[in-house]
């Protein structure tokens, strides 16, 4: 008996100092729900995670406000205001990800004044930069903040989209963060600073045979967060486009898909880095070379990669695979072969075509899951004996590829 009752004091000893620690390990955030009693931050990638917000402190700077206004929340709940200044020179974006994704975190942030600042707030003579008062999205784990992809700089309460548009900045400028959980007993929450950079892409789209101007659909695709960074239309005389858009520092070397549209055209695709357009592409026009689709005609897809010994892409790849699939859709009157290969033959020549078949058909099957009909496809694998490059060199992985030829159209 005494064994059990000295045994579970330690339980208990243990679960404090465990429970003492993780709490210690947090940003409090305690005292700072009051404008006057502002929490000063160092913007580092990465703030928190934070205790909760408890209350709206002494001062209640909003309060029974309408729900469909874009500069002051309905009510200050449990909040925590946030100064801090600027780092370097760019467009300012930022996500508050709640530890508990069930919570509804609310933001309003402001240029920093040093005359009377939180008495202008409270008086609603000085307004936010950017605002967010909408209904947290739990398919997003309930997170908000600025976003380069975002269109609107504020929104209202309700169902709404959950980022706002970033904010051009420079070095040394203040700023005010404002951030509110709507529910009580929450918990806290995480804030990741990033900035981002406006870059420009210029182009020139023509058909392959004639050397004439087309006019094609582009589109610009972050391959590792999804997201479409810019879309437009080649001039129809010049066949001339120029892509401009905002991409966070963070995401300067993840690989962007440009595809080129054009109905009765097969697809042009590319894989691309922003530090690349930075860079070396400043100055530099891209020329793509499109061609029409005939009966014959066979297409290397060469972004359309998969894994040594496996049938299955890369990551990278499946913005390709969509592609194909878009062309796809557009084409009704088109039926293709899909043509498997392989990086030489070292596990032997039955592996090697097993293989080829295998990558054949995980498009067959990616082409028909989504409703394509099975009557316009055909797959088949060839091995490694059309292998474009050297089964050891630089560009060896291009030889895991597929081909598409053009069976009918």
């Amino acid at each position: 008996m005494k064994v059990l009752i000295v045994f579970t004091l330690l339980l208990v000893f243990f679960f404090s100092c465990f429970t003492v620690l993780g709490q210690d390990s947090l940003l409090n955030v305690n005292n700072h729900s009051d404008c006057k009693n502002m929490m000063e931050i160092k913007v580092r990638k990465t703030i928190g995670p934070t205790t909760s917000p408890e209350g709206a402190g002494d001062i209640l700077e909003f309060n029974n406000n309408s729900r469909t206004d874009l500069y002051f929340m309905e009510k200050e709940n449990n909040s925590v205001w946030y100064k801090f200044k600027i780092k370097t020179k760019g467009n300012l974006s930022f996500v508050i990800e709640p530890l508990d994704s069930l919570n509804d975190y609310d933001f309003a942030l402001y240029k920093y004044t040093e005359n009377n600042f939180c008495e202008g707030v409270k008086n609603k003579k000085i307004k936010p930069l950017r605002s967010n008062f909408s209904r947290n999205k739990i398919e997003i784990m309930g997170k908000t903040g600025l976003s380069a992809s975002a269109e609107n700089e504020f929104v209202a309460a309700g169902v709404n989209p959950a980022y706002s548009k970033s904010v051009k900045v420079v070095e040394s400028e203040e700023y005010v963060l404002l951030v509110n959980n709507v529910y009580e007993n929450g918990e806290g929450h995480i804030l990741h600073f990033d900035y981002s950079v406006n870059l420009s892409l210029k182009g020139n789209v023509v058909d392959i045979d004639g050397e004439k101007a087309v006019e094609a659909n582009i589109t610009l695709t972050n391959t590792k967060t999804g997201d479409v960074l810019v879309e437009t239309t080649s001039d129809s005389v010049t066949g001339d486009y120029s892509l401009k858009f905002d991409i966070s520092k963070s995401q300067m070397n993840d690989p962007l898909h440009l595809e080129i549209f054009k109905d009765d055209y097969f697809f042009h695709d590319t894989i691309i880095t922003a530090f690349k357009i930075a860079t070396k592409m400043r100055n530099v026009k891209l020329y793509s070379r499109i061609k029409k689709l005939k009966k014959g005609d066979r297409f290397v897809v060469s972004n359309i990669l998969f894994h040594g010994n496996s049938p299955k892409p890369l990551d990278r790849s499946l913005h390709s695979i969509k592609a194909l699939y878009k062309t796809m859709k557009r084409n009704k009157g088109l039926k293709i072969s899909i043509e498997g290969h392989t990086n030489g033959c070292g596990n032997g020549a039955s592996f090697s075509q097993q293989l080829s078949d295998a990558r054949a058909l995980t498009i067959f099957n990616f082409l028909t899951e989504r409703e394509v009909n099975k009557t316009r496809l055909s797959s088949v694998g060839y091995g490694c004996k059309h292998m474009l490059h050297s089964e050891r060199g630089s560009l060896a992985h291009l030889n895991r590829r597929v081909e598409i030829e053009i069976v009918d159209f």
